[in-house]
């Protein structure tokens, strides 16, 4: 997808704008290493496009937003839940700071390809669905906890469920 082309959906998406209105800032690669342009408007603001989906997002907090190059663990929250009977495995739940902070809950979306170079060294885990990783190399939640930590993640205790905070 070009930049006109990307102006195009704008118009599109935005009727009230004209293609010379939008301004190309940058393009980069993010989380799931899917081409994001970034556009500016002078009355609409910023605004990001997703090439392979031809999307428009206009939340920044947005996994899908995000530059991969720029995520670092302290973007990211993250919860030990060895509650379950998991038997050998504790799950991680892990959320971008601002997404939470803003939204108040986890963003469905797989971070494995963004997150896992800088997951603590030598963890065993996979990601079983989005943001939810079962961890089989340490089996001890405070351990685990400290790992995370030690790698910059920022820890987060939420209290209460959904049908609890209603």
């Amino acid at each position: 997808m070009s930049t006109a082309d990307c102006k195009e959906l704008l118009v599109e998406a935005y009727p009230d704008t004209k293609t010379k209105e939008w301004k190309r800032t940058s393009k980069y690669h993010n989380g799931f290493d899917v081409e994001i342009r970034v556009f500016t408007h002078p009355v609409v603001g910023t605004v990001f496009v997703n090439e392979d989906e031809g999307e428009v997002i206009t939340d920044s907090t947005f996994f899908e937003t995000r530059q991969k190059s720029a995520m670092k663990p302290s973007d990211f929250y993250f919860i030990v839940d060895s509650s379950h009977d998991m038997g050998d495995q504790i799950q991680v739940f892990l959320v971008l700071r601002d997404y939470f902070d803003k939204h108040g809950h986890l963003e469905s979306a797989h971070v494995e390809n963004a997150v896992k170079g800088f997951f603590p060294k030598g963890l065993e885990c996979e990601e079983e669905m989005e943001a939810c990783f079962a961890i089989y190399s340490v089996t001890d939640p405070e351990v685990l906890k400290q790992m995370f930590v030690d790698s910059g993640f920022v820890y987060a205790e939420f209290k209460g469920s959904e049908s609890e905070s209603e």
